[in-house]
């Protein structure tokens, strides 16, 4: 079910944008900062969505 939600939230679509974005701005540490943070957050909802479907 929690892939499922990411499917249906469209989160690879969101996350590649992200890695090209990461990877176009290597040099800046931020940049990593941030595509960590979206990564844990995007976890972090399918699994609260998941938890509210179930």
């Amino acid at each position: 079910m929690h892939e499922l939600e990411h499917v249906a939230r469209r989160d690879y679509l969101i996350m590649f944008l992200a890695t090209v974005l990461r990877d176009a701005f290597f040099y800046m540490p931020t940049s990593w900062i941030a595509y960590r943070q979206l990564q844990r957050e995007k976890e972090l909802v399918c699994d609260d969505l998941t938890v509210g479907v179930t």
